[in-house]
């Protein structure tokens, strides 16, 4: 029974290491398109945490495969050093995963609301010849929006007086090739939706998706958890009595 035990719990860290692998993975890929979308959002020093989450998925990608490695190597040398430390990771993870969630649906409306501060204020400032403009021109290029919540947001701005009956060029469709930003209906060549709208979409319309996983993962952390403590709490091997004089035994 107790070698079942222990077969049993090395299964479960051994799958929880090859999902940390799979998962690191998934981490480096999804950071690369985060940078390979977003980089040139970097210019608008205001509008680097569009980026940080691609920095933070490559380093806990890092993290994960360091701490499988630990793992693998405590559970095939059955090292309970090694284990211990597998185990003081694993609950750091479990520790990050709670705080994330919680820090998560405290923050959700704040950055919600963050981000429509600062798409609000790069229209606002927008004069159509600084370089300063390019992250709104970047950002309604590569969302295809326009405005904060629809092309109408331009009438009320500086630019948009000078400029009545237009939008920015970057408002345009990508399959418009010659469009001029003028406000001609139906509108067929400019985007209407707002870009607010549109960062919404693509950052909290699967929040659910992320808590539900999130859910589910910390409960297999604590599954693993118990598997390294039957591990580490596991006797060692019975070493032989020798025989020595007088009868007592060692």
């Amino acid at each position: 029974m107790d070698d079942c035990g222990v077969s049993v719990s090395r299964i479960i860290i051994s799958i929880l290491n090859i999902i940390f692998w799979a998962f690191a993975g998934t981490l480096f890929y999804l950071s690369a398109c985060i940078f390979m979308s977003y980089g040139d959002y970097g210019e608008a020093v205001s509008l680097h945490y569009m980026l940080a989450p691609g920095v933070v998925l490559i380093l806990v990608g890092v993290f994960l495969v360091i701490t499988s490695l630990i793992g693998c190597c405590g559970v095939f040398r059955n090292h309970k050093c090694l284990l211990g430390t597998f185990f003081a990771l694993v609950l750091f993870i479990l520790c990050l995963s709670v705080v994330a969630g919680v820090l998560g649906f405290v923050y959700k409306d704040k950055v919600h609301d963050s981000v429509y501060d600062e798409l609000f204020k790069l229209v606002d400032d927008f004069n159509g010849t600084s370089a300063s403009d390019n992250p709104i021109n970047l950002i309604q290029e590569k969302a295809q929006c326009c405005g904060v919540y629809n092309y109408t947001d331009w009438e009320s701005t500086s630019w948009g007086v000078e400029h009545i009956g237009m939008v920015p060029k970057s408002c345009c469709k990508e399959n418009f090739m010659n469009c001029t930003g003028d406000i001609i209906f139906p509108l067929d060549d400019i985007n209407v939706e707002g870009c607010f709208n549109k960062i919404s979409e693509l950052f909290f319309d699967n929040f659910a998706y992320i808590a539900a996983f999130g859910i589910g993962f910390s409960i297999l952390l604590v599954v693993v958890l118990l598997a390294v403590c039957v591990l580490i709490c596991r006797p060692n091997e019975d070493i032989p009595y020798i025989n020595i004089t007088g009868g007592m035994r060692i």
